[in-house]
């Protein structure tokens, strides 16, 4: 670590200053007396800037699956977004048996990343009695009515790739013991025999004794199967492995393989969404992060590219979202859910077991403790601050840009929408009213929270207040005064405090601990000077050793969160704090890993009073709030002209 922050320091003359933004003065509200006399201010400038060693990161993530690239992965990582065949079959005859595992072979045994493909081959017969066996990696399909994905050879219609483009399929792989014998191939399922087949015969690697058997050694090596001639306009099975007792000369073997990818296609997604977390070892305790991209971070995401002027880039998250309205694989009714599956946005062909088409595509969590991969049921929830969140993002895009450019209409459309969902489905008429935290759980069976957020209601009143001025829908306006009624039912006056928001009766004050980014929302939301002391309030109660900020004055106190950290540059540079904000600033520099990420933590790992928890991982909302700070950008109100 001690390394790490030594290159960081060599770093900071890197950063450019924000040709979208533009410098301006804070005022260090501190003075000193002589003689009865008062000293004036004295100026101290806070120059916005665009770090782009951290804009260079969050671009990274996004191009890792959804960049034009030459290749279309079947296998890269265990549980990657970037695979494309995720439906094993296994075949065998005489009494061969041959598994697949995914998840023992780690990133020591692993040609690259941090899991291979374990193949271990059993028969019962003696060796030369034939005991063949083998797997094939398809895309299959999960036709709509029916319980479970199924293995498609060529009878299911419409559940194929189109690869055309591809010249080549390379793959790398290697023996346990060295010797073992084995035919890896692709393509050719159902070929000539069924009525919906792979669009060319079977195709595989050419051994040196002319045969389709190669034999492996115990070293990786590549191997390539030449696609230049081949059609590829529908294709069902992406690669297979098939070997026997007599080619390994054993009734049992061991034999590895890794990054499977077909070469040559350009893979240019204009959707997708970023991987929020950096991607860590299933075998970790946070190793289910690696396919989610959370709704939250992918509108910091948004915000940061617009601010940068990446518009492009933000509008490929923008057009992310207005996607995920149109194909949700359940409702229609403008709610967002917390997340979707990094890289590709849209199902693989034949999958439409809901109805919908190309549906979204939610992600899989991998269960450490029973080894089995699920749905994760946080995903297909919506909370709404997240929703908002997603709004926020969207005028954002709009405001700044998006309104001068082709379909405009269809952001605002898709605003309008998010903001309905939120006034039909959680306003509240307890207590001091405001909006309700959202659905939890899987669709058919989900759950109201009927708690409300402070936090959630700071989101809905900036975004509504906002949608109220462009649209002149005065319900919108409305709404964003009964945000802020509760929200300021909330406030704590002699503790100038926030507090988090009420229990499940939607009346009963939450007095558990105070939360940061309450309070430093606050006052990026509302920019009510009666309420800049719940600065003070994060200052006494929340701030660490280091400088930096805690999520919670309770739980999680005494623990760095970057995130809120960042939230908090943001905060002391709109008050004026100009002294403060530099100091924050220069904190979360120095954290700054050499390749611009921000992590969530340095601390292996901690929990907050409200259940959430944070590992030292980058994260694409840390990176996008201290990449909007630096700018000089209040989220908020970003582009806004009341």
């Amino acid at each position: 670590m001690k390394l790490r922050l030594a290159c960081l320091v060599l770093l900071l003359p890197l950063l450019n200053g924000c040709s979208g933004c533009s410098s301006f003065e804070l005022l260090n509200t501190s003075s000193s007396s002589s003689g009865g006399n008062t000293t004036s201010p004295t100026p101290s400038t806070f120059v916005p800037e665009i770090d782009t060693l951290s804009l260079n990161y969050l671009k990274t993530i996004q191009d890792q699956y959804t960049s034009s690239t030459s290749s279309f992965y079947v296998f890269k990582d265990s549980l990657s977004p970037a695979n494309h065949f995720n439906l094993g079959a296994t075949y065998n005859g005489n009494g061969g048996s041959i598994s697949y595992d995914d998840k023992s072979c780690t990133s020591t045994q692993s040609y690259t990343g941090d899991s291979c493909i374990k193949f271990t081959y059993s028969a019962t017969g003696a060796i030369g009695d034939g005991g063949y066996a083998g797997w094939d990696l398809l895309n299959g399909a999960f036709p709509n009515g029916a319980g479970s994905p199924q293995i498609n050879y060529g009878t299911i219609a419409n559940a194929g790739w189109n690869l055309t483009g591809a010249t080549s399929l390379t793959f790398w792989a290697k023996g346990q013991s060295g010797g073992e014998k084995v035919k890896f191939y692709a393509l050719g399922a159902g070929y000539s025999v069924e009525a919906n087949p792979d669009s060319n015969p079977e195709v595989h690697v050419i051994g040196a004794d002319g045969s389709g058997f190669i034999t492996l050694t115990t070293t990786w090596t590549q191997y390539t199967m030449d696609l230049s001639a081949a059609n590829l306009s529908y294709v069902l099975r992406g690669f297979g492995a098939v070997t026997s007792s007599a080619d390994l000369n054993s009734t049992n073997g061991v034999f590895y393989v890794d990054e499977i990818k077909f070469n040559g296609i350009t893979n240019s997604q204009s959707l997708g969404f970023l991987q929020s977390y950096e991607s860590p070892a299933y075998t970790n305790p946070d190793g289910y992060w690696r396919q989610s991209a959370y709704s939250y971070d992918n509108a910091l995401a948004l915000i940061a590219f617009v601010g940068a002027e990446e518009y492009v880039r933000a509008k490929k998250i923008a057009d992310s979202f207005l996607y995920a309205l149109s194909k949700d694989p359940t409702f229609t009714d403008g709610r967002v859910r917390n997340a979707y599956t990094a890289g590709d946005l849209k199902m693989a062909p034949g999958w439409e077991n809901t109805g919908v088409s190309q549906a979204v595509q939610m992600p899989l969590i991998y269960d450490s403790g029973t080894g089995l991969v699920n749905s994760d049921s946080y995903s297909y929830g919506t909370a709404t601050g997240n929703v908002a969140w997603a709004l926020l993002g969207i005028l954002s895009y709009y405001e700044n840009y998006g309104k001068n450019q082709a379909g405009a209409s269809n952001y605002l459309t898709a605003a309008r929408s998010m903001a309905d969902w939120i006034h039909n489905e959680m306003t509240d008429s307890r207590g001091a009213g405001g909006f309700k935290g959202g659905y939890a759980g899987f669709d058919g069976a989900q759950t109201t929270d009927d708690w409300k957020s402070v936090e959630h209601n700071l989101d809905i009143y900036a975004a509504f207040q906002r949608l109220c001025s462009i649209t002149g829908v005065n319900t919108y306006c409305t709404d964003a005064a009964k945000a802020k009624t509760f929200i300021l039912s909330m406030w704590n006056a002699s503790s100038g405090c926030f507090w988090p928001g009420t229990g499940t009766d939607g009346v009963t004050t939450n007095t558990a601990a105070y939360a940061l980014d309450v309070q430093a929302w606050s006052v990026l939301a509302l920019k009510d000077s009666n309420y800049y002391q719940a600065l003070n309030c994060a200052d006494t109660k929340m701030k660490t050793s280091s400088g930096a900020y805690s999520f919670d004055d309770g739980n999680s106190l005494g623990h760095d969160w970057y995130e809120g950290t960042a939230q908090m540059l943001s905060a002391n540079i709109l008050v004026a704090k100009a002294s403060e904000a530099q100091r924050i600033s220069n904190v979360l520099k120095s954290v700054r890993r050499v390749d611009g990420a921000i992590v969530a933590t340095q601390s292996t790992h901690f929990s907050t009073s409200f259940g959430n928890g944070y590992y030292n991982r980058a994260h694409v909302g840390a990176t996008a709030w201290y990449l909007i700070a630096q700018m000089g950008i209040n989220p908020f109100w970003h582009g806004h002209q009341p």
